[in-house]
């Protein structure tokens, strides 16, 4: 597959984008442990560039929720959401 698109990142609710965090989140440990156990048998991984698309959606998908945090009009709201995207 491809990475996610930052303008598909931000036509999803709030809801979604989170369970969309946690199934990135887990990809990216799954292939993080695979390249672990490959590198102690000196195997070269094949599969870095999903690695590499898992880590920009990632990234895509922290920016949109930073946008929306930053466009949020309640100061304390706003506050909150930023402390959410930036896991504070």
């Amino acid at each position: 597959g491809r990475s996610w698109r930052t303008e598909e990142l931000r036509i999803k609710s709030w809801d979604d984008l989170h369970k969309l965090w946690y199934v990135l989140y887990i990809e990216k440990n799954m292939l993080m442990s695979q390249v672990l156990m490959l590198k102690s048998q000196n195997i070269k991984i094949a599969a870095r560039d999903r690695i590499d698309k898992v880590k920009l959606s990632m990234h895509r998908l922290k920016h949109v929720l930073s946008e929306r945090a930053l466009a949020e009009k309640d100061r304390r709201k706003r506050n909150v959401l930023k402390k959410l995207v930036n896991g504070r």
